[in-house]
């Protein structure tokens, strides 16, 4: 519906959720809805510190679309590709078809992370909510019309629809 508010809150499906709710926040904030994007860790920069980036080149055409492709080369995001040697032989990339990319990108999550974050809350309708959890589903009529959050200090309060 346009003009309706939506909630994105990554960790309602874990921790490698956060680029795809910071990515889904943009789109919904440019097609006229409000919305709002939780996020539980209060630091802006926050980085899942267990993981590695290698982002395969069939996200690259997505990356471009969010306008993240010139900040993660500026960030020394470097150009990767993959051969791999398996028992059969060589699986190698195919030569690069008319408008496609034949690369992706390895960058340090330390880097990559805070983009897509920075990226949605500097989109005119999206309000990032930093240090706030999604604790409940607010409904009404057999419709889920809004979330509760709950911020660090226990606070409590709801965002509708």
């Amino acid at each position: 519906m346009p003009g309706g508010r939506c909630a994105c809150s990554p960790r309602a499906y874990g921790r490698c959720e956060l680029h795809k709710a910071c990515t889904a926040a943009r789109p919904f904030a440019r097609s006229g809805r409000s919305v709002a994007l939780i996020e539980s860790h209060p630091d802006p920069v926050a980085y899942k510190k267990l993981c590695t980036t290698f982002i395969h080149p069939s996200a690259v055409p997505s990356i471009q679309r969010l306008g993240l492709d010139g900040r993660i080369e500026s960030a020394g995001g470097v150009r990767n590709g993959i051969d791999a040697w398996t028992r059969w032989g060589w699986i190698r990339r195919p030569p690069s078809a008319s408008g496609t990319t034949d690369y992706g990108y390895s960058i340090q999550r330390k880097k990559l992370d805070p983009m897509p974050r920075e990226l949605a809350g500097l989109t005119s309708g999206v309000d990032l909510l930093l240090g706030c959890r999604a604790r409940n589903l607010i409904s009404e009529n057999g419709r889920i019309t809004g979330v509760g959050i709950e911020d660090m200090a226990g606070r409590t309060s709801q965002i509708l629809a």
